[in-house]
């Protein structure tokens, strides 16, 4: 590494980037900050009002949603933020390829569902899963405007948008489960966040909507999404197996108890993964081309990641049931355990997204893919 002093070019980009990626994860911190106050009380609420047999059905129907999103967009948001020479064929190639595989995906959750309600033995799921392919619909057409948003450090727009449609989802289920509609209430939420986030970003962000299929682009953002929509195909199948098993086999009560605690001890990687590492994609991305910095932003990153993610894991470990009772109430106290369980490997999961993020910056997502099978 060369000991020449930095120009003023170099040190104006990283105090530009630094500059910036500092203000996207403050407006990024109180958009998820919000947008998780407004789950938590949405869950400590419906806790209250459903059972966990219906939780269940909703537990056994996201296991296929959230299988099918990695299908959905083919990783098109990373790529949209890390390709270094953004052109109009591009935006327009990403758009009808986020448009084509979110129908392909739709119609395939649509005609799959009565197959899946029988695997699972829980009838319930047939309609929901019907409802929400509806869902693909909407995030199709607001991919790539998401994106454009987050690539332009466009985050006090994007983050409003999130939190209004946060808002309305609280409102929503809430609102209908106070009145009997069990868990059409959350499938309900569900597809009205979606559709209205897609609307504002559409308005907010806009772009050719003009389809294309230009060869040299298609190129680009295919070998960028490719390697991470396997990448991401693999985590899953570390991550979430499991849950196929465990709504066949456990009960859809059990699943209930499971769900609640699974999705409450991942509040703070989903936080850290809504702040940290969409913001430090952007930054990364934007100094593929210089190590030195990129270098001095990944040390910063794991510094912080090191100094917030420890403590934060001893403390809620420690804590466990007094939160899993606090938030959920007392006919939850089965899923004490499992939480503590889970919770108990946060630093790991937290720490990993960093690097993950160097990593997609540099276009090595088939180094990223290699390391996840192994």
């Amino acid at each position: 590494m060369s000991d020449k002093p930095e120009s003023a070019f170099d040190q104006k980009g990283k105090g530009s980037l630094s500059k910036a990626a500092l203000g996207g994860v403050s407006v990024m911190s109180l958009t998820v900050g919000t947008q998780m106050t407004l789950q938590l009380l949405s869950m400590a609420i419906l806790a209250r009002l459903l059972t966990p047999f219906e939780f269940g059905v909703i537990a056994a129907a996201n296991i296929v949603i959230t299988f099918s999103n990695m299908f959905s967009d083919i990783a098109l948001g990373s790529a949209i933020i890390q390709i270094k020479n953004m052109t109009e064929k591009h935006i327009r190639v990403a758009f009808t390829l986020s448009v084509l595989s979110s129908i392909i995906v739709a119609a395939a959750l649509f005609f799959s569902a009565p197959f899946l309600s029988e695997y699972f033995e829980i009838p319930e799921i047939h309609d929901v899963l019907i409802a929400l392919s509806v869902v693909f619909l909407w995030t199709g057409l607001s991919t790539v405007a998401e994106n454009l948003m987050s690539r332009s450090f466009r985050y006090r727009e994007l983050g409003l948008i999130k939190v209004c449609g946060s808002l309305l989802a609280f409102v929503t289920a809430v609102g209908l489960a106070s009145f009997g509609y069990s868990y059409w209430s959350i499938v309900t939420a569900m597809i009205l966040q979606s559709f209205f986030c897609m609307i504002c970003m559409l308005l907010v962000q806009r772009h050719s909507l003009v389809p294309s299929f230009d060869f040299q682009s298609l190129k680009d953002l295919i070998y960028i999404g490719g390697g991470l929509s396997f990448s991401r195909f693999v985590n899953y199948a570390a991550l979430n197996a499991d849950n196929f098993f465990i709504a066949k086999m456990i009960g859809t009560e059990n699943l209930g108890f499971y769900d609640r605690a699974y999705r409450l001890s991942g509040f703070p990687t989903m936080i850290f993964d809504r702040v940290a590492s969409k913001v430090a994609l952007s930054s990364y991305s934007r100094a593929q081309d210089d190590m030195k910095r990129m270098n001095f932003a990944f040390r910063r990153g794991l510094s912080l990641t090191a100094l917030v993610g420890m403590p934060v894991t001893f403390i809620l470990v420690i804590l466990g049931p007094e939160i899993i009772l606090f938030v959920l109430g007392g006919q939850w106290d089965a899923a004490i355990v499992p939480f503590m369980l889970l919770v108990s490997g946060m630093f790991f999961r937290l720490s990993y997204k960093v690097s993950q993020s160097v990593i997609i910056s540099l276009g090595k997502v088939y180094h990223l893919a290699v390391m996840q099978v192994v």
